[in-house]
């Protein structure tokens, strides 16, 4: 029997760990992001790898995601008669090109993985945990190095990728800025959400390990590292997503809640924000007070966009404006 070729899994776990680095994008014919890169390279070293071998059983979820995918091609494609301007047809073809480069990576991943080893299974969702703990680490640098009065992006990212970037102002108290890390997400709300992922993905993991296990501490240590990048980005919607998602756990792994197992990473986020609050009270006072107000510019202009999503299903009710065309509107 031939063996699988080297660059099936090497693709793989590559799309899977730098999933989240939206910034590493080049402009070519529109954005192309590291991520579409490993993910093509996946499709093609797999279709090739399968050329000549006996096809195997398809997994149920993978047909079931095939069927979302044609059902959603159609209603794109009808909506593509709807399409007015150059421009809007030039966002269709990016963004139809783009969609089906991931929405293949999503059924023939799941394929690939049906296939293999439950240990391989881990050795993925590791990969891609890693690479948002990754991102989580940069973004930390990225707070440290702009508090210094640096630009790490400008430093790592723009030789790589010639573009420009960096870190979120939020605002300044007393001439002291407000920063908040989007690592390599580009958005601080994008990067505070997809740090609820390793956080709630471990956890039940961590509680369940003994506790003379060799991933215990590290994982404890991990955890406390994530809340505490979770908690620099100052996104309400990933402190929701956590809080939200802390509660759906509490109701298994409640009798664990006051366990030295869960005491861990939590003193590891305590006592170095209890330290830098005391020390910073008043900044951190009218960060926090900012943060926990609803009418501020960014809820204004979330919900300026809102208000044109009925004047968009106004004028086509049943198939849109054309795929990736509402930011035309």
């Amino acid at each position: 029997m031939r063996r699988e070729s080297t660059l099936v899994p090497f693709f793989f776990l590559a799309a899977a760990f730098c999933a989240t680095f939206a910034k590493v994008q080049w402009n070519v014919a529109g954005s192309v992001f590291l991520a579409d890169l490993a993910a093509i390279g996946f499709l093609l070293s797999y279709a090739f790898d399968r050329l000549g071998r006996r096809a195997g059983p398809v997994p149920r979820t993978a047909v079931v995601l095939l069927v979302f995918l044609l059902a959603f091609l159609l209603v794109y494609l009808i909506g593509f008669f709807n399409l007015e301007t150059g421009q809007a047809l030039d966002q269709y073809s990016k963004g139809i090109v783009k969609w089906l480069i991931h929405f293949a990576f999503l059924v023939v991943g799941v394929i690939y993985l049906g296939g293999r080893s439950v240990r391989f299974f881990w050795r993925t969702l590791g990969w891609f945990l890693g690479g948002i703990a990754v991102n989580a680490a940069y973004g930390i640098l990225q707070l440290l190095d702009a508090q210094a009065g640096h630009n790490l992006d400008s430093v790592l990212l723009k030789p790589l990728t010639r573009g420009a970037s960096q870190i979120n102002v939020y605002g300044a108290v007393n001439g002291s800025s407000v920063y908040r890390p989007n690592a390599l997400t580009g958005d601080p709300n994008h990067l505070g959400i997809m740090l609820v992922l390793p956080i709630l993905i471990l956890t039940p993991i961590y509680l369940r390990l003994e506790r003379r296990h060799r991933l215990r501490l590290p994982l404890g240590i991990l955890i406390g590292f994530l809340l505490l990048a979770e908690l620099a980005t100052l996104s309400r919607s990933g402190m929701l997503g956590l809080l939200v998602g802390a509660l759906v756990l509490l109701v298994p792994y409640r009798h664990l809640l006051l366990s030295r197992a869960s005491v861990l990473p939590l003193a590891l986020v305590a006592l170095p924000v209890a330290y830098e609050v005391y020390r910073r009270r008043h900044f951190f006072d009218v960060v926090i007070r900012s943060r926990l107000q609803t009418g501020g510019r960014s809820t204004t202009a979330h919900f300026g966009v809102y208000d044109f999503i009925p004047q968009v299903l106004h004028q086509h009710p049943l198939f849109g404006l054309g795929f990736n065309n509402f930011s035309v509107y």
